[in-house]
């Protein structure tokens, strides 16, 4: 029986692996640190249909999102990256709509207070092929004009990943929401409103902003996520270890 990524998929696991197999996971659940495989890491035995695990999922949405980001993060230079920012603003954009509708969680609270999924039992499969065909996603909340610029974290501690692949920030200080979402543990992406600036990159340098975006990023799992963060095999599980002693207070 397949093992289905619920959230945040096998690929995007693998570039916060060291060998491209174990990671360091916390599980919210059932609140324990642990090393595990790739393959069993918020996974569960056929939980989508094969035609939206295959089709829908793994052709048509993480694919080529998995082409752009490898090609992202092995490009040598910024202006390749910038590049190829411009040139799949539709696939990063589908990528993170879908990453949203992953959320067993969000997908529960749907269909607990919604009318229609008080009316039909539908699965998180039927959930996913309807939102296929709407137009709704959770980067309208960030506004019509956007744009995706490549985040560099310069600082020693590393970021660390949650079930959904993505945070949705708020920013209190200038009223606007941003999406932070973390590539690998030194690079991501930044989908914010489209403003008049000079710059062309977000840069992570100091412990400050490290512990921002890592916290953000639990306060994400714990509201709308599948049960688990994660990061590199490697000393970056301090900080989940960390988070993990401190997540009921966050």
């Amino acid at each position: 029986m397949p093992n289905d990524h619920i959230g945040t998929p096998r690929f995007i696991q693998e570039n916060f692996s060291i060998n491209g197999k174990q990671i360091f996971v916390f599980n919210t659940i059932i609140n324990s640190v642990y090393s595990t495989s790739i393959r069993k890491a918020g996974t569960e035995n056929n939980y989508y249909n094969e035609t939206v695990e295959k089709k829908l999922l793994c052709d048509s949405i993480e694919a080529p999102f998995s082409k752009f980001s490898t090609n992202f993060l092995n490009s040598k230079t910024l202006n390749e990256k910038l590049s190829l920012i411009k040139e799949n603003v539709d696939i990063i954009e589908r990528f993170v709509k879908f990453a949203c509708f992953r959320s067993k969680r969000g997908f529960n609270m749907v269909k607990e207070q919604s009318i229609t999924g008080q009316v039909f039992n539908f699965s998180h499969s039927d959930f996913l092929a309807i939102e296929n065909n709407c137009n709704a996603t959770i980067l309208s909340c960030i506004g019509e004009k956007r744009e995706i610029l490549p985040i560099f974290n310069e600082y020693k501690e590393n970021f660390i990943n949650n079930s959904l692949g993505f945070t949705l920030l708020h920013m209190n200080d200038i009223n606007a929401n941003i999406i932070f979402l973390p590539l690998n543990s030194k690079c991501g992406l930044y989908i914010q409103e489209k403003c008049k600036h000079n710059y062309e990159t977000i840069l992570v340098s100091n412990k400050k902003q490290i512990d921002f975006l890592n916290t953000k990023t639990c306060i994400y799992e714990k509201l709308y996520g599948n049960g688990y963060l994660f990061s590199e095999k490697n000393r970056p599980w301090i900080r989940i270890k960390i988070f993990s002693l401190n997540y009921h207070n966050i």
